[in-house]
């Protein structure tokens, strides 16, 4: 460039700037540093355009049925709307399997828990199976319930990214060692990694139960895991967000983590 000859960039209208702004937030749409967003709403195999191999907004038994039949494909569930239906049953992921469910468009996805069964959970992640909740996604338990929303088995995983939130259950089933009482139960062998701004909070009588041997990685995560009660209803007794044995490796790591308020929680015998 020519001394004494500045380049202008042309200028932009607000609408357009808009339209940029909508395009490209999210790209990175389950928080893994990937810049890859769905060509619209469906169950897409990652990366590609087209036609979606389930061309449907709900979580339906066909969408995790065409996952659990495609091992070691990672698949996007990519859903729009203020409220979409999880539809009335509890969903298992088998070994191989590999789902994402995002939110795209401006406003963020809730996914209720409508479930007639107060025994069920929205999702089981089993043995070699992985169960990311990315950007843009509500998931809102159930107020009544005798199980916990999610359960991560020996060698399961739950990732959860973005600004990805785990909301309002209430599992009344203190006793049995499987639930004890919380929103999700990750079980020994299991992994929780929590990355971004993700948070589980407003849950009752528990956020999270770490069985011992079970691991929670938090990679970059500026999020909270706050607000999840001990008490009989929603909102009330003690904060119970992270409930584990004293004797689990990872007590004294989580007790003294400033982002899970009240540090891990011990309410058992040992």
């Amino acid at each position: 460039m020519r001394k004494g000859i500045f380049w202008r960039a042309p200028a932009v209208s607000a609408a357009l700037a808009l339209g940029f702004a909508l395009a490209f937030a999210g790209c990175d749409m389950d928080g893994n540093g990937e810049a890859w967003t769905p060509p619209g709403i469906g169950l897409w195999v990652y990366g590609t355009t087209g036609t979606p191999a389930q061309n449907t907004q709900f979580l339906t038994s066909a969408v995790i049925t065409y996952v659990n039949n495609n091992p070691g494909t990672r698949f996007v569930m990519a859903m729009s709307g203020a409220n979409v239906s999880a539809a009335e049953v509890a969903h298992t992921l088998n070994h191989g399997a590999n789902l994402t469910i995002v939110g795209i468009g401006a406003s963020r996805t809730t996914i209720p828990f409508v479930s007639t069964s107060n025994s069920a959970r929205l999702f089981t992640v089993g043995n070699g199976a992985t169960l990311t909740l990315g950007d843009n996604i509500t998931l809102q338990g159930h107020t009544g319930h005798q199980a916990a929303l999610i359960r991560v088995q020996n060698g399961g995983r739950l990732n959860m990214r973005g600004n990805s939130i785990i909301t309002g259950h209430f599992n009344g089933n203190l006793a049995a060692a499987e639930y004890r009482g919380t929103a999700i139960h990750i079980a020994s062998g299991g992994t929780l990694d929590m990355s971004g701004t993700a948070e589980i909070s407003g849950n009752g009588r528990g956020g999270v139960y770490m069985t011992t041997g079970s691991d929670f990685d938090r990679t970059d995560w500026t999020g909270w895991i706050r607000n999840n009660h001990r008490g009989s209803t929603l909102g009330t007794g003690v904060q119970a967000n992270v409930i584990m044995l004293t004797s689990h490796s990872l007590y004294a790591a989580l007790n003294a983590d400033s982002r899970i308020e009240g540090g891990a929680y011990n309410p058992f015998a040992e």
